[in-house]
């Protein structure tokens, strides 16, 4: 009887609500998800009428139960600090942290007020490097060099190549300049291992090479250099209009050591040439006495 009654109903599209027992259409039950044996035709076996009042009912029911919890938490609150007992047991908790207190100032520990202070000071900190990561992330290119333009370090961009960035700091600050110029002019006036660079360079550095005791060192150079007047017209210049000169020229037999080195200015370099000291002498007491 009752499996004729089933598909009576199934044929007329109707359902049998398995809380209140009543036969109802598809409608008026849920898409169901669980129970997947009972769901022959894709629906809940409760209708939506006895889903909503089963959920009011454990609502109820929750409510109920939150509200004994937090009469039993206040009646419980009341009695810890009404009581003598607690209200003392609580006074004692405070003096002992006091005097914890008391204690680490007296030993130099740091007050809890400047270390939230500093905790506060790092977060900042900690944001700001993390907007500076992503700002340099993320800005373009143009914001990036215009950045680095006007800290007076365009050399310092990230975006850009190795080699540009030694291009623009060799152009850009004097001191990397001179102390690239120094640590090349040592290297290739110290080391005989790169004679094959100094064969390419021309005569001169090979005459070095060959003539070379090993008496130029980083020192040496760097106190010729210091040096502002020229050798020879005694005249002060400035550091980038002076130049190393061999005394005894390297194509006439001089050697490449700290007794031939001198510094001197860029003229005087360019007209004794290859010249002897002698003949550099009598050719520039000559050019003087014209002059005079």
């Amino acid at each position: 009887m009752a499996d004729a009654e089933n598909n009576e109903c199934r044929t007329a599209k109707l359902k049998k609500c398995s809380r209140c027992e009543q036969f109802k259409e598809l409608e008026e039950f849920a898409k169901g998800y669980r129970n997947v044996s009972d769901l022959h035709d894709g629906r809940q076996s409760i209708c939506r009428r006895c889903v909503n009042a089963r959920n009011v009912r454990r609502y109820a029911e929750c409510q109920d139960v939150a509200a004994k919890g937090r009469s039993s938490t206040k009646a419980w609150m009341a009695k810890r600090f009404t009581s003598d007992y607690h209200r003392e047991l609580w006074r004692a908790q405070k003096r002992r942290a006091a005097q914890k207190r008391r204690a680490r100032r007296r030993k130099g520990a740091e007050p809890i007020e400047a270390r939230r202070a500093r905790a506060a000071s790092k977060a900042v900190q900690k944001d700001a490097r993390q907007a500076w990561v992503w700002w340099l992330k993320h800005a373009p290119d143009d914001w990036m060099r215009q950045y680095y333009e006007a800290m007076g370090k365009p050399w310092a961009n990230p975006r850009i190549h190795s080699s540009e960035q030694y291009r623009l700091r060799y152009a850009g600050d004097p001191l990397f300049a001179q102390r690239e110029r120094e640590r090349a002019s040592a290297k290739r006036f110290r080391n005989p291992e790169y004679a094959r660079v100094w064969s390419k360079d021309g005569t001169r550095w090979r005459f070095a090479r060959d003539s070379s005791d090993g008496s130029i060192t980083d020192e040496l150079l760097r106190t010729l250099r210091s040096e502002k007047h020229c050798a020879y017209c005694f005249e002060s210049t400035r550091s980038r209009d002076r130049e190393l000169d061999h005394v005894w020229p390297l194509s006439k037999g001089g050697t490449h050591s700290a007794d031939n080195l001198v510094m001197a200015c860029k003229t005087c370099n360019r007209k004794k040439r290859n010249l002897l000291p002698l003949q550099w002498l009598t050719s520039f007491l000559g050019s003087s006495q014209e002059i005079s």
